[in-house]
């Protein structure tokens, strides 16, 4: 539930996916070798979780703009 919330982690995991090289994972075996490492990613995050940290980030920083233009500098 908390990833939903706080959809960081999903973001780190998109990263560490896209920044993969190909030689991670053993084609002949289908077995991941850095499996128990956090930089890495066996699959992409879904679509839907990408959408939903797009959408959070934008609510986030509309928020953000609106505490500022309240308060007096």
């Amino acid at each position: 539930m908390s990833r939903y919330l706080l959809p960081t982690d999903a973001l780190w995991q998109g990263v560490v996916y896209g920044l993969e090289p190909s030689f991670v994972i053993n084609a002949g075996s289908g077995e991941y070798l850095a499996e128990s490492s956090p930089f890495f990613a066996a699959a992409p995050p879904s679509a839907a979780l990408v959408a939903w940290s797009v959408i959070w980030v934008v609510i986030v920083l509309n928020l953000a703009v609106v505490a500022l233009r309240r308060r007096e500098l």
